[in-house]
């Protein structure tokens, strides 16, 4: 199986790796178990110890509405509405690293606010700048 992994040393990397083997029991405090990672490609700039988070990926589609996982305020969007904030509450499906699946609330080309939502207020003005994603 697949698996995209981060280190907390290094957070914007993401890094492929292949689950090599995976521990045949779990934790029975945190429900967990060990997986066997090998990283894909060039790794000499990961630090020796590091820690970091890894997800395997179970599937992929191509017609998802993916948003940047940092959009998210809770199960709320802060969507661009003629120039003010409102505030949507969203049906999330999917999740990795950086982004997020939309199932409801949310229609393609309706902007969202990625860079801090939570410091805004429901029918604040707001100047968006547009970036793509």
């Amino acid at each position: 199986m697949q698996t995209a992994v981060t280190f907390f040393s290094n957070q914007k990397n993401i890094y492929i790796a292949v689950v090599t083997a995976l521990s045949s029991t779990t934790d029975s405090n945190s429900g967990t178990r060990k997986i066997y990672l090998k990283l894909v490609g060039q790794i000499e700039s990961i630090p020796v110890g590091s820690s970091g988070r890894a997800e395997i990926i179970k599937s992929e589609t191509t017609d998802a509405l993916l948003i940047p996982r940092k959009a998210l305020v809770g199960d709320y969007v802060v969507v661009e509405k003629s120039g003010y904030a409102e505030f949507r509450k969203v049906e999330v499906g999917a999740k990795n690293l950086l982004t997020v699946e939309i199932l409801k609330g949310l229609k393609k080309g309706e902007n969202v606010v990625v860079e801090t939502p939570h410091q805004l207020k429901d029918g604040e003005r707001i100047k968006p700048i547009l970036v793509g994603f």
